[in-house]
């Protein structure tokens, strides 16, 4: 298969037609953000994440997380998620964190992915209320002060064969983020 090689979302989208005909499905928009799509069982989706409880020291579960790609050509209605005057937000996954707090698969399998920038978003406030941390029991708070964690970053042109793995370190009041191996 002859893949077609994009410097920028923008380029992407103008040059595969992403997103153009309202029939398209969410996976055939995941195959042109991801078109060395492969199937081979050692390979791992390029975007990947989990959750550390920090207050609780334990992981995370149960937490819904969705991954978004970012471009500057409108989607159908269908599939846009937000945007502005700018662009708009494209949904890739979703999935909730297991009892290990990693997410499930976010896109698939590959070796390849498109540059871009892409949202990693958390619903950390339901899980904070949830669990209704011995931080939130003392303070008399039900939930924490963020009730989404939203994480933006960009994969570079001479990135697209990396793994990111983005972990989340989180309590009621404060949450880190790195890019993970």
């Amino acid at each position: 298969m002859q893949v077609e090689k994009a410097t920028s979302p923008t380029e992407l989208s103008t040059n595969q037609n992403l997103g153009s005909s309202t029939d398209n499905s969410s996976s055939e928009v995941t195959e042109k953000l991801n078109p060395a799509i492969s199937t081979v069982a050692n390979l791992r989706p390029p975007i990947t994440t989990h959750v550390l409880d920090v207050t609780l020291g334990r992981p995370g579960s149960g937490i819904d997380v969705a991954l978004h790609w970012w471009t500057q050509t409108s989607p159908s209605a269908e599939k846009m998620s937000d945007g502005d005057e700018n662009g708009f937000w494209v949904p890739l996954g979703k999935s909730v964190t297991n009892n290990d707090g990693r997410a499930g698969p976010l896109m698939p399998t590959s070796n390849k992915i498109q540059p871009g920038i892409y949202r990693l978003t958390f619903n950390t406030g339901t899980y904070l209320t949830r669990t209704n941390s011995s931080v939130n029991q003392k303070e008399g708070v039900s939930g924490g002060f963020y009730p989404y964690v939203m994480i933006v970053f960009e994969v570079k042109p001479s990135q697209v064969s990396e793994h990111f793995h983005v972990p989340v370190l989180l309590s009621p009041y404060s949450f880190s983020t790195y890019r993970g191996s």
